[in-house]
């Protein structure tokens, strides 16, 4: 029997504890009669997933990706209307740059031994930990009551004492990475310009297929230059190109 005019479904995640049922549960909405998956790491060339939907799909499939470039779009906002320095400091230094400052032992308040203001010691201890301590990636942190008047060796003593009563686990410091990350080998500005290329071609042409604004945007450099977006598809030739640009695009 003759199949032709399928829906087929691809789910790609980076790793393999990664969620695909809600990518599953969209593309089964979205009408998928087959589902291929892979869960594999980036650092990984081999696709079965990807090899196995190639030598399946037939001419007039059609092809069904989730998108989840729309969830960097309600990151990024609306980047087409402001100027990047605008941008930058209102919204990509948010979600771009290291979200934590390097801890440090902080002075919250003093304790005077005249005129002591009760409620201003609430007021920095409460400025303290809405504003300094989540600045510092909310680490574990023990407010001490420090007498000026001692000697820094002595000092020194009583909170080494004090810190050796804590388990080694609750003493690592957690650094809080950023949600896209400009450093790293697979992910860099330049990289992060192209996808917002796509973002912008999205937003201007919504109904245009996810391989034709890859290869508008030049968002691969092995992929787009062998597509022309205007061209007219042509079954059976540069399937696995349209399939890969497809797929790169929807990230």
């Amino acid at each position: 029997m003759t199949r032709s005019g399928d829906i087929l479904g691809f789910a790609g995640v980076s790793t393999a504890e990664q969620e695909v049922a809600g990518q599953k549960d969209r593309l089964e909405k979205a009408g998928a009669i087959r589902i291929f998956q892979d869960a594999i790491s980036g650092k990984q060339f081999e696709r079965p997933g990807l090899t196995e939907l190639i030598d399946h799909a037939r001419s007039g499939d059609s092809l069904c990706v989730v998108r989840p470039v729309l969830s960097v779009y309600d990151d990024f906002g609306d980047v087409q209307r402001q100027q990047f320095t605008q941008w930058w400091d209102e919204t990509g230094m948010q979600i771009c740059a290291f979200r934590s400052r390097k801890p440090r032992i902080t002075k919250v308040t003093a304790l005077p031994r005249k005129r002591t203001d009760v409620n201003k010691i609430k007021s920095d201890v409460e400025n303290y930990i809405t504003t300094g301590w989540p600045s510092e990636g909310r680490q574990n942190t023990l407010l001490l009551a420090l007498p000026i008047g001692l000697t820094k060796a002595n000092i020194a003593k009583q909170i080494s004492s004090i810190l050796g009563k804590y388990p080694e686990g609750v003493k690592k410091i957690n650094p809080r990475p950023p949600k896209y990350a400009l450093q790293g080998k697979r992910q860099n500005k330049d990289m992060l310009f192209r996808y917002m290329h796509v973002l912008r071609a999205r937003s201007e042409r919504p109904n245009l297929t996810l391989w034709r604004i890859g290869a508008r945007t030049g968002v691969s450099d092995t992929y787009s230059r062998e597509l022309d977006h205007e061209a007219k598809v042509v079954p059976n030739e540069g399937t696995y190109d349209r399939m890969m640009l497809t797929i790169i695009t929807s990230r």
